[in-house]
């Protein structure tokens, strides 16, 4: 059941986005197999579900607000240096649009054409260096928190 808001509700277009593609993607990442894991250069872990999801949200969001800037935690950098995850990635970002196409609500998601393309999805706007810098420095150029 997809979510549709009043068309003159404040942030109607937003909302229902947020929502739509919330839902499915939270689905999807229910029905994913825990797949691989690595540790980034903190030490902790991120998976291949993770690094997906990000990039699908953010293919997402992009297609419906080009003109917005995102944050994300991860960055391309390991998919980029390691051949062997950025498959799992890829063939993992291939299962969920297959999956996606059965579930409603699921053309709704946008899906990145090809692993460079994910791989500029996930550094867009360059975030996952405010990331790495803190919290405080991020908030005081106004990406709020998170």
């Amino acid at each position: 059941m997809e979510c549709s808001l009043p068309l003159n509700a404040p942030y109607a277009k937003e909302l229902t986005v947020a929502l739509n593609m919330t839902r499915v993607a939270s689905k999807l990442s229910l029905l994913a197999s825990p797949g691989g894991s690595v540790a980034k250069d903190d030490l902790s872990p991120v998976t291949v579900v993770d690094i997906a999801i990000q990039a699908l949200l953010t293919c997402t969001l992009r297609q419906a607000f080009p003109s917005d800037v995102f944050i994300g935690e991860e960055s391309s950098q390991q998919l980029r240096e390691d051949q062997s995850l950025k498959d799992q990635v890829w063939k993992f970002m291939n299962e969920m649009k297959t999956r996606c196409e059965s579930l409603a609500g699921g053309s709704a998601m946008s899906f990145p054409r090809d692993p460079e393309e994910m791989f500029r999805l996930l550094d867009l706007g360059g975030v996952w260096q405010w990331y790495r810098r803190g919290r405080e420095e991020a908030q005081g150029v106004g990406y709020g928190s998170y």
